[in-house]
């Protein structure tokens, strides 16, 4: 874990997003809204009931864009792959993590070191 965060924080994109952090530590929103009156609409994602606002947070579409890098140099993509395939991914206890299986329809089959870990008993909680 340790060594994950040691080349995160030392990656190109985090140290950008530094850089930014310090550069635009004074953005208060009503400047941001009155420079881009359209970010009520843009900055917004509703799905599967779900309703997220970033708006209404300090970050501008650069700030947007240095996420999405950062998210592409630290490999997100392929982690999260690798936990929805049940793999060892919590790095302190060495074992898969359960958010997926733990939210997933009775049927669905998720296996970690060759156990279906998705059935469940009556009240939800993992057999």
């Amino acid at each position: 874990m340790v060594e994950a965060i040691a080349s995160l924080i030392e990656s190109r994109a985090w140290k950008a997003l530094e850089v930014h952090a310090a550069v635009n530590r004074n953005l208060h929103l009503r400047d941001i809204f009155a420079q881009d009156p359209k970010r009520g609409v843009r900055l917004k994602v509703e799905a599967v009931g779900i309703y997220l606002d970033y708006s209404k947070n300090r970050i501008i579409d650069e700030t947007v864009a240095l996420l999405l890098q950062l998210a592409v140099e630290s490999s997100l993509h392929s982690r999260i792959d690798a936990m929805f395939r049940g793999e060892k991914i919590n790095v302190t206890e060495k074992r898969a993590v359960l958010h997926v299986p733990l939210r997933s329809p009775e049927e669905e089959e998720i296996f970690a070191e060759g156990v279906n870990v998705v059935p469940q008993d009556s009240e939800g909680a993992l057999a």
